[in-house]
């Protein structure tokens, strides 16, 4: 079960929700697949991502809208507006509170995010958690910008859930539930829901040129190696 499968089981369970999924970075392959996703479970998406060139494709897999963020590490300041430009594309009428002590405060009955799903992390994730809307659910897949350390409050203020997403053991600890989900993801590529896009290929000799792309965040899509 690959990671971006998980995002149907914490998103399924409860189908009454039809708001936008965000996702810090989407542009790779994960969250392209993510943003497919969202729109097969009939979401309004939303996808983040620190290229134009990023943006694009994801609106060519059909996100209904897009925000932009720095490639470098976010300070304060970079995190406010990260935070005000996630709100709007939300579709809130209201505007974050006034900041006290240099610190990001959430807007309380604000429509933020019912998902998000995140496979950044580091300084993204405190503006993006705060964009969740009340019991929305945050989904950490991932840490490609450094581990993060996100407040708590922003939780307890609007009931919502922070789920970690490690897939690797479901089978032992979860049996059965990779083939439901793998059912699942299997009849919407039926469907044409699912289309993974691949971006670039290598011989297997440059198998090493591919991992850097990776390493340095740069691949789009799907990255392909071809034994010759």
């Amino acid at each position: 079960m690959r990671r971006e499968d998980c995002i149907v089981q914490p998103t399924i369970r409860r189908p009454k929700y039809s708001g936008a999924t965000h996702r810090a970075g989407y542009a790779g392959f994960r969250g392209l697949a993510a943003i497919q996703i969202g729109k097969a479970l009939g979401s309004r998406v939303i996808g983040a991502a620190s290229s134009a060139e990023k943006l694009e494709l994801a609106l060519e897999h059909g996100a209904d809208g897009t925000v932009l963020y720095s490639r470098d590490p976010l300070d304060i300041v970079g995190q406010k507006r990260f935070y005000s430009e996630l709100l709007a594309a939300s579709g809130s009428a209201k505007k974050p509170s006034p900041v006290t002590l240099g610190k990001m405060s959430s807007v309380s009955g604000a429509a933020g995010f019912d998902v998000v799903y995140d496979a950044v992390g580091g300084t993204y994730t405190e503006p993006a958690l705060r964009s969740l809307a009340w019991e929305g659910r945050y989904l950490s897949v991932g840490f490609a910008a450094g581990v993060s350390t996100p407040s708590l409050g922003p939780l307890l203020f609007k009931n919502a859930v922070l789920m970690g997403i490690q897939p690797a053991s479901d089978s032992a600890r979860l049996p059965g539930r990779n083939a439901t989900a793998m059912e699942q993801m299997l009849g919407w590529f039926r469907d044409g829901l699912l289309r993974p896009k691949i971006t670039e290929v290598y011989s297997l000799e440059r198998a090493g040129e591919a991992l850097q792309q990776l390493k340095d965040r740069r691949a789009k899509g799907r990255i392909v190696l071809v034994m010759t």
